[in-house]
């Protein structure tokens, strides 16, 4: 749920056949619906750019939405990545 604005709330998924990325989705309405924001690149993979398949989403995930503006999440596992375009 992002600070800023209590309406957006942002969810992670990962994939369960190979533990890599399967999407960043984000709520405008207070999670009564979701729309897919990313898909790629592989954000839970080893490599730096994202290019590789699998991952860790099993082990560890992380999330967070800036607290002065909403369009700004950060997604976390192996690697970190920042949005400022809502996902």
């Amino acid at each position: 749920v992002s600070p800023d604005d209590p309406g957006v709330v942002y969810v992670l998924a990962g994939r369960e056949d190979d533990s890599g990325f399967r999407g960043l989705y984000r709520s405008t309405n207070s999670g009564l619906q979701f729309n897919l924001r990313s898909n790629s690149p592989n954000l839970f993979g080893y490599q730096e750019n994202g290019a590789d398949n699998g991952g860790q989403s099993w082990y560890d995930m992380a999330l967070a939405a800036d607290p002065g503006d909403a369009q700004v999440v950060y997604v976390g596992g192996i690697n970190v990545w920042k949005s400022t375009n809502g996902g």
